[in-house]
């Protein structure tokens, strides 16, 4: 039914006949304005509009007749009307059933309802109700059209007891809105009518409103906890999104009868996790409506996603119980302007695409070399922000990608068979841990399992990165990462650090790589600790192009060459390097330091340095160069300068040799060194060992004028005289190991000055007055002697 009262202009309430009598006894003035504002019309619309509403809800004409009466100040006798018929009205019905107490005027609303009495019958009248009270016991409470006036009503009663309020009328007390709030226990209203008063249902209670009114009020229910409510037959003089509203964990009953009666409540109930979840599993919204309403969802079960989810500047959570959710768009989710998306136990699969088409997309694509196209990820940040827990995404286009400013925190998920990349990253910060990314990248080298670019930042700790032999485990660059206790195997590279990137990688292993273990490369900078670089099909280490690193404390074994430098700098400690085709290889103007390493059982040489600067020091070499004759431990080529420092070159294969040297073009300066075999002097064509070997330990250059006027008398006057290429080729066959023999002994350099002082210089004397003859017999008996 409808108010039993009504408010005039002047904010006064008037019910029935006799308080508007009380208006007219007033002056003139006061019939005018009760006039001119349409009170009066007011007033008896009322009385009609309650008239159609009782027969609207089945109200007997007896029962219609006592309410008009009643309002109009008219006295029935209630015997007559029962002699008329045989049922009792529904209200003595109810008084006889329940044993109820009419209460009396003069008696508080306050000491009632706090009463110990169990069923409260109210008159017609207006009560007042200021304070806030609280009730903690059961009652029915049934008017007849009666009026309270309240602030705050609190009910908190055992959760297996009830109270119930039935025909009564709840208006607000002053300008701002009352409430009901309702703490435990079952709670029923019926036939209720709430002006400015809110319904607010908490903890475990149980409310039932039903074929009641709301009026003048902007949230008329709003349910908390987990709270349930039944809702039948409602009326509220407007609906918006906030006319219910329910929290993660509260529910309503009927929830479906609500939505149809009210199809524009349906956004603000799916805001609620228990709601929007029941609204889901009934198919009245889809997944992106229930995340778009419901910022934290809680959820088991299978949803597909047919548009992109957009996520702007809010903050959204997903937690799965057995949760799938299957994207029929690359881009299921888009986070950006600082948004965040939170994800737990949820497994995500695209399946728009048709396989045999991807498959069939690889293979006309795996040998393009066009630079790849921006990648759009299944779940998409920009500047935004995502936090993963135990998710897994199967066969995305690409699975994460994040551009501007983005940044993720990725833990225990995995991350499988991408067509593109798995993680894509520019421009943003990412956190990896426990986590797997395994066969991505199935377009091929142009899309790695993790692409860290554009001044991006990566830490990845505890995971794999496995099993894409046609893509690169992880690719850097310009951009900055740590590597931390990872596998990385059976990948095109295993590490593909390149463009002023700057990487620190601590007790990983890369292996079974198809191509290099870690490739270094273009002004990059590498730190590499504890770590296992075995069993690569090509080189452990490919460092290159003005890169710089430092490699400790790790085992380099199984690869074609163990380390590969060419135009860097490296610093090698503490490390095993065995079994590798070839060790460590030094060319093309770089620089090394090796330090108690062991380099060893390599199938060619140990060591191979070329145009290069070594210093080799407390290190062991064994057992390296078993393919042929020409293998070495060590092997030193033109223009290279090495230092050789208490290390042990030993065991040397069969068909091996220990230390070989371009004599005249590098320089090779040992220091108490263990070496068991022959330091084997090289030479250029025209090479002059003796001499070359003196002038250098008396700290002349290998261009010095003394070594060039030598040079010239050979070339120019000696070989061109009677058996003079003869005595050329003798001394190229013999000097080498006279040199050699020479620089086993200690006192070398005191036998190099001999030479020096007593035949060369001499020589070089000769040659200066054109003696040539006398200076050709003295170089003769020099080299006698020598041998």
């Amino acid at each position: 039914m409808k108010t039993n009262y009504i408010e005039f202009s002047d904010g006064s309430i008037v019910i029935g006949i006799e308080d508007l009598k009380a208006k007219f006894m007033g002056n003139n003035n006061d019939i005018v304005k009760i006039i001119e504002n349409g009170d009066l019309e007011a007033f008896f619309c009322n009385i009609a509009d309650n008239i159609a509403s009782m027969k609207k809800d089945g109200t007997n004409s007896h029962d219609i007749a006592e309410a008009v009466a009643s309002i109009l100040g008219v006295n029935i006798d209630r015997s007559e009307l029962s002699s008329v018929t045989t049922e009792l009205t529904s209200d003595i019905l109810q008084e006889a059933i329940a044993g109820g107490e009419r209460v009396k005027k003069e008696e508080s609303l306050k000491n009632l309802l706090l009463s110990d009495k169990k069923s409260l019958i109210f008159s017609e009248d207006q009560w007042n109700l200021d304070e806030t009270i609280t009730i903690t016991k059961e009652k029915e409470i049934t008017g007849k059209r009666s009026l309270f006036n309240i602030n705050e009503i609190i009910i908190d009663i055992q959760a297996d007891k009830t109270i119930g309020f039935e025909h009564i009328t709840f208006k607000k007390n002053k300008k701002n809105e009352a409430v009901i709030k309702i703490l435990r226990g079952s709670i029923f209203f019926s036939q209720t009518i709430f002006d400015g008063v809110r319904i607010e249902t908490k903890g475990n209670s149980k409310v039932t409103i039903a074929n009641s009114d709301f009026f003048h009020i902007n949230t008329a229910i709003y349910g908390k906890e987990k709270s349930l409510l039944k809702l039948e037959n409602l009326s509220f003089d407007r609906v918006n999104e906030k006319t219910i509203l329910m929290s993660d964990h509260a529910g309503i009953e009927n929830l479906s009868d609500i939505i149809r009666t009210y199809p524009s409540l349906k956004g603000s109930l799916a805001g609620s996790n228990t709601c929007g979840n029941k609204l889901l599993k009934e198919g009245i919204i889809d997944f992106a409506t229930f995340l778009t309403y419901c910022k934290h969802i809680t959820l088991s079960g299978e949803y597909i996603i047919n548009n992109t989810i957009e996520i702007i500047g809010d903050t959204c959570s997903i937690e799965g119980d057995n949760l799938i959710l299957k994207s029929n768009v690359k881009q299921a989710f888009l986070v950006k302007n600082n948004g965040t998306l939170t994800c737990k136990n949820i497994v995500f699969n695209y399946i728009k695409e048709d396989i045999e088409k991807i498959e069939k997309k690889v293979e006309e694509t795996e040998d393009s070399n066009e630079e790849k196209v921006k990648e759009v990820g299944l779940i998409h940040l920009k500047t935004g922000n995502l936090e993963m827990n135990n998710c897994k995404i199967i066969r995305p286009d690409t699975a994460i990608s994040l551009e501007e400013h983005s940044k993720a925190d990725i833990k225990q998920c995995t991350i499988i068979k991408s067509i593109k990349t798995g993680i894509n990253i520019k421009s943003s910060k990412i956190k990896i841990v426990d986590s797997i990314l395994e066969g991505n990248g199935k377009e091929g080298k142009n899309y790695p399992q993790i692409a860290v670019e554009d001044n991006s930042e990566i830490e990845i700790k505890n995971s794999t990165v496995c099993n894409s032999s046609d893509s690169d485990g992880i690719y850097f660059s310009e951009s900055r990462g740590t590597v931390h206790k990872c596998y990385i195997n059976n990948n095109n590279n295993g590490l593909d650090i390149r463009e002023h990137s700057e990487v620190k990688v601590f007790d990983t292993e890369m292996n079974s790589n198809r191509e290099e273990g870690i490739y270094i490369y273009y002004n990059s900078r590498a730190i590499i600790k504890k770590c296992r670089v075995v069993n690569n099909k090509s080189n452990g280490f490919d460092i290159r192009d003005n890169s710089d690193v430092d490699i400790s404390d790790s085992n380099i074994n199984g690869n074609i060459r163990g380390i590969d430098v060419k135009t860097s700098r490296v610093r090698v400690s503490e490390c095993s390097i065995h079994g590798n085709v070839k060790g460590i290889y030094v060319e093309l103007n770089s620089s090394a330091d090796i330090q108690n390493c062991t380099v060893m059982n390599s199938k060619m040489n140990g060591l191979y340095i070329e145009s290069s600067r070594v210093k080799i020091s407390d290190c062991e070499i064994k057992r390296n160069g078993e393919k042929g004759e020409s293998t070495y431990q060590i092997y030193i080529g033109k223009k290279s300068r090495v230092d050789l420092i208490n290390t042990t070159v030993s065991d040397a294969v069969d068909k091996g040799n220990d230390i070989y040297s371009e004599f005249e073009i590098s320089k090779l300066l040992m220091e108490d060194n263990n070496i068991e075999g022959e330091v084997i002097y090289g030479h250029k064509k025209n090479g002059c060992f003796i001499t070359t070997a003196a002038c250098l330990s008396l700290g002349k250059s290998d261009n010095c004028y003394e070594l060039n006027r030598l040079r010239e008398f050979r070339d120019i006057w000696l070989k061109e005289q009677y058996h003079g290429k003869k005595l050329i080729e003798e001394y190229y066959k013999i000097a080498p190991s006279i040199v050699n023999t020479i620089n086993k002994l200690p006192e070398k350099n005191k036998i190099y000055k001999e030479i020096w002082n007593n035949y060369l210089s001499k020589c070089l004397n000769l040659i200066e007055k054109e003696k040539f003859e006398e200076a050709k017999n003295l170089s003769c008996r020099n080299f006698k002697s020598e041998k």
